[in-house]
């Protein structure tokens, strides 16, 4: 199965412009994805796995090539073979011996590399919209 970017934010003039759709090949057709629709991003050897509700998609393209291509406001890397859409980040919840997970929407769980979880706090807390019941 491979991916290719097939579309960009608009308005390349006001700063780096990043990836908006995806073009997937899957089961003999192609499936398009909004990056809005992808949870979170493992990586597997030469692919990664995008995570889409309960369907995970394979695309050859390396972890750190489709990381630059998102935007930072919106995708954090928690791990050294993982990414997160913040928007569905539930919680973060104390592990053992110090670590921490994410808790997805749908209750999946994924480690936080020690050396992330500040800045991904720090993240969460600017994307916070006012009003929200977000527990952090």
């Amino acid at each position: 199965m491979r991916a290719k970017i097939v579309g960009r934010a608009a308005d390349p003039g006001s700063g780096p412009s990043y990836i908006e759709r995806l073009a997937i090949k899957h089961a003999g057709s192609v499936l398009f994805l909004t990056v809005n629709q992808i949870d979170w991003i493992e990586a597997a050897d030469y692919y990664v796995s995008l995570h889409v509700g309960m369907e995970a998609y394979q695309v050859r393209e390396p972890l750190k090539s489709l990381e630059v291509s998102l935007d930072p406001t919106r995708f954090f890397r928690i791990h050294r073979s993982t990414i997160v859409n913040l928007d569905r980040v539930r919680e973060l919840r104390p592990y053992q011996h110090g670590d921490y997970v994410a808790v997805m929407m749908d209750g999946t769980e994924l480690r936080i590399s020690r050396s992330r979880r500040k800045k991904l706090q720090e993240q969460l807390d600017s994307n916070r919209k006012p009003g929200s019941d977000l527990a952090r």
